[in-house]
């Protein structure tokens, strides 16, 4: 979805004659943007498997 914002950004711009999309700027932000999309998919599947582990152990033990 941000991949698609982006490239329509870009592609609205060099329409206009403007060149404000240049490729390294563009994947530089795309790789900061996918290392935080993998950080928090980390950190929610931790948290899911968490929940998951906890509901277990409370039907176990109840």
């Amino acid at each position: 979805m941000i991949l698609f914002m982006v490239e329509t950004l870009c592609r609205n711009n060099n329409k206009a004659g403007k060149s404000f999309c240049p490729i390294q700027v563009f994947k530089g932000l795309l790789t900061k943007i996918n290392i935080i999309l993998i950080i928090l998919h980390k950190n929610v599947t931790k948290m899911l498997n968490l929940t998951i582990f906890d509901t277990y152990l409370l039907k176990k033990y109840q």
